[in-house]
């Protein structure tokens, strides 16, 4: 059960960097007035991983509060 929760959590996460990857690159787009298909995709991918390390960076400073803090697989003893 452990695994469940911390996949969902790790895919609700996932979900959300994605959301703010396309908010993103749909700002870019319509600032540029249009983007070709595989342009736009590469913009995705490029802030989706930027969105990703900054959360995750500033999760593990403490500088942000964690959101769906997953439980680790092995209880700590």
């Amino acid at each position: 059960m452990r695994a469940f929760n911390r996949g969902w959590r790790k895919g609700a996460r996932t979900v959300v960097q994605l959301v703010a990857g396309g908010a993103l690159t749909a700002l870019i787009s319509a600032a540029a007035g249009g983007l070709t298909p595989t342009v736009q995709a590469l913009i995705m991918g490029a802030w989706t991983a930027l969105v990703a390390a900054a959360q995750n960076g500033l999760e593990a400073a403490g500088t942000i509060p964690t959101l769906l803090p997953t439980p680790p697989l092995i209880p700590p003893t």
